[in-house]
């Protein structure tokens, strides 16, 4: 049996101000194993990236256990790396630096960071652009940088929150073949939030299908196609596509029991 590496337990998730408490997610349970791909995926507003947060040890639960590797989490862990819409790059900083930031934050002398990054770089295709700043990249180029920076951290979780939703159509069809030889060559556990239905399917062997506000699971849905790269052209994604849209557009909260739905 494989290993969990992300546990959330009967998770719920309150989010107050001097006016109002916005419940975010309600009882909310779900197990990752280790080196597994799932996508999450449901309305604007569901809670999706307060999952993510939640896993990346950003926030706390207002009740429930978020566990990582088996150990309850206190804060953010080294090995987790979140990567963001913006790719949260820092402008004066070169390529290579930017690769090598979580390093040095983890205080690993510069040395070695930059030659762990230098192989990162390499890894994602922009060994080139080191001495390059991120205003002299493309945003695909961009995005592979943001990758290349967890790749050096030796992660064994990336979170994703809607990595590739601001590149054109080409650009996200080559970084999402990216991050499926990335992902199987690495073996790292990987969380994806996504709005978009056909991204889900390419990148999720588990499709979580999130209720409206307050966010629940709705669905589980396994996709065992996942992981193919000729996986796009087949009939059985077109029939996945169509599933996960068919069961979006029904926007019934559903039921707080996980049923999995295999295609």
């Amino acid at each position: 049996m494989s290993k969990t590496a992300i546990e959330l337990s009967g998770v719920s998730l309150k989010y107050r101000s001097e006016q109002k408490e916005t419940l975010a997610l309600d009882n909310f349970s779900l197990e990752v194993a280790a080196g597994e791909p799932i996508a999450i995926i449901g309305a604007s507003g569901c809670g999706k990236t307060s999952v993510l947060n939640l896993i990346a040890g950003l926030l706390k639960p207002t009740s429930g256990t978020v566990k990582v590797m088996g150990e309850a989490l206190s804060g953010p862990r080294s090995r987790t790396s979140l990567i963001l819409q913006d790719y949260g790059l820092l402008p004066w900083k070169t390529v290579l630096d930017n690769a090598a930031l979580g390093l040095i934050i983890q205080k690993m002398p510069v040395r070695e960071a930059r030659a762990r990054a230098t192989d990162a770089l390499r890894t994602v295709g922009i060994e080139e652009f080191a001495r390059s700043y991120p205003r002299e990249l493309s945003g695909g180029m961009s995005q592979r940088l943001a990758m290349a920076r967890a790749m050096a951290l030796d992660s064994d979780i990336m979170l994703m929150d809607e990595p590739l939703s601001a590149l054109d159509a080409l650009t996200r069809e080559e970084l999402q073949k990216t991050l499926i030889d990335l992902w199987q060559h690495h073996s790292y556990t990987q969380v994806l939030v996504t709005h978009s239905i056909e991204e889900a399917a390419l990148l999720g062997r588990r499709i979580v299908l999130m209720t409206p506000r307050p966010g629940r699971i709705r669905q589980v849905i396994e996709n065992p196609g996942m992981g193919d790269l000729d996986y796009r052209h087949t009939t059985e994604f077109h029939d996945m596509c169509r599933m996960l849209r068919e069961l979006l557009m029904n926007k019934g909260e559903g039921s707080t029991t996980v049923e999995e739905v295999v295609l």
